[in-house]
């Protein structure tokens, strides 16, 4: 009797979560479609008109793009886990002054 109670507030309190996380994992993968979608149709639009000597440098200069990018989204995932968890940053030695309570206002681009 008591395991049922303990899992039926288990489940009331997981279920939640396991529905939020099913909700992203299917837009994550609606937003992956319509990426690839978009990179086949710009490929084969525009690689017809390429040799194979054009269509390797543009591959090359896609490749850099990539490098710079996944390293700027990896520069920004670790800063978001050393906000999150200060104490994993080995450069933190020093606790903060005091608790500021404040809003992040991020930069706007100027169009």
């Amino acid at each position: 009797m008591l395991v049922k109670t303990i899992s039926g507030y288990l489940d009331a309190v997981m279920e939640p979560a396991r529905h939020e996380i099913r909700l992203a994992q299917e837009q994550a993968f609606e937003r992956i479609q319509k990426v690839l979608l978009k990179v086949e149709e710009e490929v084969a639009q525009e690689g017809r008109f390429m040799s194979t000597e054009q269509r390797m440098a543009t591959a090359e200069n896609e490749l850099a793009k990539a490098e710079e990018h996944l390293l700027s989204a990896l520069g920004s995932m670790y800063k978001a886990v050393c906000y999150i968890a200060p104490q994993i940053n080995p450069l933190n030695h020093v606790r903060p002054i005091k608790d500021i309570k404040a809003e992040v206002i991020s930069k706007l681009e100027k169009s």
